[in-house]
């Protein structure tokens, strides 16, 4: 193939971000469908790529012009991950309901079993679910996006900006507690750990698998750990 040929052949490459792995590869002529724009490369380039961002949406994939291939596999770009309201709703729930059993098990076992003292637990569970949902609504993480240089954040329902960079991160730290994951970014704050107990104190930010894909936040765990210093 000569060197004109080549410069006719243009590609796009749609990678997955949440592995990393190739969805699509589309290769087209330019040289064979410039007469429909007017010979125009550009719009060749603009109308692929706009087709491709409406079919593959961009918190979950990378649409990518390579130059070079070989060094496609390095470049993994921005990470994005986005919250699912339905998900902390199900956790909820579900919290509400292990809450009751639990609050059941305990009462009999302390022989302080009544119906009236297990209703006023159950209603003071609900509303504590009811309200970790309303402030997740108001104001909870609803979009991460990592690159090499810090991480943004989008709160609440007008998915507001928050900015982290890297130099403000001082540490990372990443637990489970029962089947649920959380990851506490430090930005000045401190860690005290005691056994069975890890408490913070200052600037951190505090995010949890409730309301994501469990196969993207595992993901983002591993992304996010290039920042721990």
């Amino acid at each position: 193939m000569t060197h004109n040929e080549s410069s006719r052949k243009r590609c796009f490459i749609v990678k997955d971000i949440t592995n990393g792995k190739i969805v699509k590869k589309i290769e087209f002529d330019a040289s064979a469908l410039a007469p429909l724009f007017d010979n125009d490369m550009q719009k060749i380039r603009d109308n692929l790529y706009e087709h491709l961002q409406k079919k593959f949406p961009p918190y979950k994939y990378q649409i990518i012009e390579p130059v070079d291939e070989e060094k496609l596999i390095e470049n993994t770009g921005v990470f994005r991950m986005e919250a699912s309201s339905r998900s902390l709703l199900l956790v909820n729930c579900l919290g509400i309901i292990v809450g009751a059993i639990l609050l059941f098990i305990l009462l009999l076992i302390r022989s302080l079993y009544s119906l009236g003292l297990f209703v006023v637990g159950i209603i003071i569970i609900t509303k504590y679910m009811i309200t970790d949902y309303s402030i997740w609504k108001k104001k909870g993480i609803r979009l991460i996006e990592i690159d090499s240089y810090g991480i943004n954040l989008y709160r609440g329902k007008e998915k507001r900006l928050e900015r982290i960079e890297a130099s403000q991160i001082t540490d990372i730290n990443i637990f489970k507690k029962v089947n649920r994951r959380i990851v506490t970014i430090l930005t000045g704050g401190q860690v005290f750990k005691a056994p069975g107990v890890t408490l913070f104190k200052g600037s951190c930010i505090r995010i949890a698998d409730d309301s994501f894909n469990n196969e993207q936040f595992t993901f983002f765990i591993e992304k996010i750990k290039q920042f721990k210093k």
